[in-house]
């Protein structure tokens, strides 16, 4: 199924930002845990954020950890989650 665009605002660190990077950080520990390399788990993490409109993002994937970041602007601080597996 097509993925709908997020609905941007003067706050893009609104609701659905967070929505999205805790969906993204769960599909990233169901791909870790099946067996995806983390390079691969990083590449779909980034590909979830870019479909939600999420243009800067940054996934990091360890064997310990994921996390993904995502910075609305230059200007504005981070948005960081991360998850232990």
């Amino acid at each position: 199924p097509a993925t709908e665009a997020i609905q941007r605002t003067d706050d893009e660190t609104g609701p659905a930002v967070p929505r999205v990077l805790d969906l993204t950080l769960r599909i990233g520990e169901l791909l870790l845990a099946g067996g995806e390399g983390a390079e691969d788990v990083e590449a779909a993490m980034f590909a979830v954020t870019r479909s939600y409109g999420l243009d800067r993002s940054e996934p990091t994937v360890t064997f310990t950890l994921l996390s993904i970041s995502h910075q609305p602007s230059l200007v504005d601080d981070p948005v960081t989650a991360s998850r232990t597996v």
